[in-house]
């Protein structure tokens, strides 16, 4: 069970609400320690994520692990929804400030919570789920932990049927995972800007693929690549959708 699983109080404008440090393999968020509940009176309880923390932009990097502690990082944005969120995370002893905020990355931040202190969640399903990151699942307190893969130790699944749907594609990135899981985040983040580019065609939005200068279709030169329009692409077509998520 999640007896271990640490659960925290955050406040966001003038709402509060119970959450966990979520991690979802390519960012870290804050997921809501219960079910979510669309008709709840607080807002922040509607979705699994309450808040995306790490910086999502064509200048995202995946930091290494500390050597000595071999605790994770990550660039977090402190702007925007975030504003006042970094300095509730480190009084409550969730995360640590390493470095000054780079207006390209983000501010560096340490987690200093132990791995079972942390909520996961299934690779398959948060596979499925990429495009639209609130609709993803999280491990909540009192109820069963996800299998964890015995060889890399940080792949999760809900069950043997989620284990088997995703065991081709996870035997060939496992010993990424086990070696350099930064790496392994990397190559997943890029797989998953891919298929969002995929997605938001199918929406009918119009993409921009490429590192140069690219042709729009009347004619007039675009540039730039299609992860530096990501977040942005993302956000026109969940506003469509109707969602309340951002990033």
């Amino acid at each position: 069970m999640n007896d271990d699983l640490r659960t925290f109080t955050i406040k966001v404008a003038n709402f509060q609400v119970p959450v966990t440090l979520g991690f979802y393999y390519t960012g870290w968020v804050l997921a809501l320690a219960k079910p979510a509940n669309a008709n709840s009176s607080n807002p922040l309880e509607h979705g699994a994520i309450v808040t995306t923390l790490n910086v999502l932009g064509a200048e995202q990097s995946f930091p290494p692990p500390d050597p000595e502690t071999g605790r994770p990082a990550f660039y977090m944005m402190t702007d925007s929804e975030n504003r006042g969120m970094l300095p509730q995370l480190e009084a409550q002893g969730i995360l640590k400030k390493i470095k000054p905020k780079d207006r390209r990355k983000g501010t560096l931040v340490e987690v200093l919570l132990k791995d079972t202190e942390i909520a996961h969640t299934c690779m398959k399903c948060v596979k499925e789920t990429a495009p639209i990151l609130q609709e993803t699942p999280f491990e909540l307190p009192g109820e069963p932990r996800l299998r964890r893969c015995s060889k890399c130790s940080i792949v999760r699944y809900c069950d043997a049927e989620c284990l088997q749907a995703d065991l081709t594609s996870h035997r060939t990135s496992c010993h990424i995972w086990h070696d350099r899981p930064h790496e392994a985040a990397r190559l997943m983040e890029n797989q998953r800007r891919a298929d969002l580019s995929i997605y938001l065609a199918a929406q009918g939005f119009q993409t921009i693929a490429g590192t140069g200068g690219e042709r729009r279709q009347d004619g007039r030169l675009l540039n730039g690549c299609l992860v530096a329009f990501i977040p942005i692409l993302l956000a026109i077509c969940l506003v469509w959708l109707g969602s309340a998520l951002w990033v």
